[in-house]
């Protein structure tokens, strides 16, 4: 991944998507595994998650990490936006 935004962003979605079903806590090496770009390494998912927890936008505990309530939510809002954005684009015939 060219930019840490991108690697930012695929972070938390990973995290979003294991909290999904109910609150977990995920260790830095399961989250490096579930990104699916090879080019990224540990130590760039490492600094990434340790930035993320400084803007507390995700929390650490006993080396675990789970995204914050108000990451999910908002991750959460912008998942449903893009679903009705998609789903009125698909209603509306073009002409």
């Amino acid at each position: 991944m060219a930019h840490s935004l991108e690697l930012e962003q695929a972070v938390l979605e990973v995290l979003y998507k294991k909290c999904l079903d109910r609150p977990l806590w995920v260790s830095e090496s399961e989250v490096f595994w579930n990104i699916s770009d090879v080019r990224v390494t540990e130590r760039e998912v490492r600094e990434v998650l340790e930035q993320l927890v400084y803007h507390r936008r995700i929390v650490k505990q006993v080396g675990k990490y789970q995204i914050s309530k108000a990451e999910f939510l908002a991750i959460k809002e912008q998942m449903e936006g893009r679903s009705e954005e998609h789903t009125s684009e698909l209603q509306s015939p073009e002409a």
